[in-house]
């Protein structure tokens, strides 16, 4: 006779199936529906979406290639901790969308980020209490802030956007001062490599312009889904 352990198990293993594939179409359907004023002031939407007829992600084959992406992550989370895969995998949903907005239009709309921060609330019982949030968000904004505006100091221009900086804040939030710093070392890391690669294969020029956020939000998920394991690693050090 199974036990209550494998039994559980066995549910989230049938409930990851539709809840990956439910969420691997809404994240795309909810993608392409969102209206051009979340990411553009009214007489400021470039050319191109005005007269955008296709949709910004084809349905095929992403719809289930995030499908396939939910499912794991939803496997993985759910049998470490249901608890805690509620408010991850929300989390880890709306970076998706976040990821693809950045990607498509360079912009991080104000309602994505304010429903990212909201699912901070589920992590609280993962913190000691309040504060570690609370600093984890002063971590995430203060850097973020000092290099947008040094940045603007030094080149009269925007080196990066401020939604990555309320998208830092967000996060710090929901990971607490140690998800922050893996997040922001794990990020810029990986832009640093990516963009360094590209300049040095003459892909890039130093002018041009790039995302920021698809690096720190993805970072950021893979904080989310190694949680457990991470700090497993550092209880054994």
């Amino acid at each position: 006779m199974p036990e209550a352990s494998d039994l559980l198990d066995i549910i989230i293993g049938l409930f990851s199936i539709p809840l990956g594939i439910l969420a691997g179409h809404g994240a795309v359907r909810l993608f392409n529906r969102i209206p051009d004023s979340w990411y553009w002031e009214e007489g400021e939407i470039p050319e191109d979406q005005l007269k955008r007829k296709e949709q910004r992600l084809r349905d095929h084959p992403w719809i289930w290639l995030f499908s396939a992406f939910f499912l794991m992550a939803a496997l993985k989370l759910g049998t470490e901790d249901w608890m805690f895969a509620l408010p991850a995998f929300a989390a880890i949903w709306t970076l998706v969308i976040l990821i693809l907005a950045d990607i498509k239009t360079m912009i991080l709309p104000d309602q994505l980020i304010a429903l990212l921060a909201l699912t901070g609330f589920g992590f609280i019982p993962y913190h000691e209490g309040i504060l570690p949030p609370v600093f984890g968000l002063l971590l995430g904004l203060i850097p973020m802030m000092l290099i947008y505006g040094i940045g603007r100091l030094v080149t009269r221009d925007e080196v990066m956007g401020f939604g990555d900086v309320k998208l830092m804040g967000a996060l710090g939030f929901i990971l607490g001062p140690a998800g922050i710093i893996f997040t922001l070392a794990a990020g810029f890391l990986a832009s640093g490599i990516y963009y360094g690669t590209l300049l040095m294969m003459g892909k890039l020029r130093l002018r041009d312009e790039g995302p920021l956020g698809p690096f720190l939000a993805g970072a950021a998920i893979l904080y989310l889904l190694l949680y457990k394991d991470l700090h497993l690693i550092l209880s054994v050090i």
